[in-house]
C-alpha cells in the first residue's frame, strides 16, 4: 500500500486505538519521492535511514510518496474523512471513540464508619462519593449496616447521580436487645446516569437521634461501570 504524506496523523491515531483502513492512490510529479517508513503500535512512525534500513518486528512498514498527486482515498472504519482538491482530512469515528472509552470500572471503598445522625428535614447526609470522568453509567453500591447498642434504630440511604437516585431502608437492633429485629443488615442500591461532565456518585445516608441510637456501617463499596450507551425506561 503506497500512501501519501498527508495522511500520517490519521494513520498514526488509528494504528494507536489498534487498526487502520486507509487506501490512498497518489500520482507522479516531478517532485514525488518514494520513502519506507517504519509505524510503530502505539502509532509513532519511523523513516528507514541508509543506517537503519529494516523495520523490526514491532513495527509495521509502509511505503509511502511524499509530495505526489492525490488522485483517490477510499476509508473504513474506523476511519472518516474526505478527500477535496487533493487535501486529504482524516478522523476517527465517534461511535468508535465511546465505545474504546467504555467497559472502564470505578470503585471506592470504606471498611467503617458511623451513620449520620437523622436531619429535622429528614434528609440524609453524605457518607461516601466517587468521582468519574463523563459518560454513561451503571452505578451499584452496598454497605453493611450495624445497630447501636439499645433500642432499633431505622436507618435510610440515598445513592444519587446527578438527578437520578436510588433509596433503600432497614431497622437494626442494638447488640443488647431481645428485639426481633436484627443487628447486622446489607443495603444493596444501584442507579443509571450519564453524566456530560465529570461527576460523582455520591452515598447519604441517616439514622438514630443520639448516643445510643448511632449506627454504624462497614464494608461500604461504590462501584461505576461506564457503557457505550445508556437506556432507562419505566417498566409499568
Amino acid at each position: 500500500m503506497r500512501m501519501s504524506v498527508l495522511a500520517a496523523a490519521g494513520i498514526a491515531a488509528a494504528l494507536a486505538v489498534g487498526g487502520s483502513a486507509l487506501a490512498v492512490a497518489v500520482g507522479s510529479s516531478p517532485t514525488a519521492t518514494d520513502v519506507t517508513v517504519c509505524v510503530k503500535d502505539n502509532g509513532q512512525l519511523r523513516l528507514q535511514t541508509p543506517s537503519n534500513p529494516d523495520c523490526d518486528q514491532s513495527e509495521q512498514s509502509a511505503d509511502w510518496t511524499v509530495g505526489g498527486e492525490l488522485t483517490d482515498a477510499v476509508f473504513a472504519a474506523p476511519l472518516v474523512g474526505e478527500e477535496r482538491g487533493g487535501v486529504l482530512s482524516l478522523g476517527l469515528d465517534q461511535n468508535f471513540v465511546e465505545a474504546a472509552n467504555s467497559g472502564k470500572i470505578f470503585a471506592g471503598f470504606d471498611d467503617a464508619g458511623v451513620i449520620p445522625a437523622r436531619r429535622a428535614d429528614g434528609e440524609p447526609q453524605e457518607i461516601a462519593r466517587l468521582a468519574v470522568p463523563a459518560g454513561a453509567y451503571a452505578i451499584s453500591a452496598k454497605l453493611t449496616v450495624t445497630g447501636p447498642l439499645l433500642g432499633v434504630t431505622d436507618v435510610r440511604c440515598r445513592l444519587g447521580a446527578g438527578a437520578d437516585f436510588d433509596e433503600s431502608g432497614v431497622s437494626v437492633s442494638g447488640v443488647l436487645n431481645t428485639e426481633d429485629f436484627t443487628s447486622e443488615l446489607a443495603m444493596p442500591l444501584e442507579v443509571v446516569h450519564g453524566f456530560v461532565e465529570p461527576g460523582f456518585a455520591v452515598l447519604a445516608c441517616s439514622g438514630g437521634t443520639d448516643a445510643l441510637s448511632t449506627a454504624h456501617f462497614e464494608f461500604l463499596k461504590i462501584v461505576a461501570i461506564r457503557a457505550s450507551s445508556l437506556s432507562n425506561q419505566f417498566l409499568g
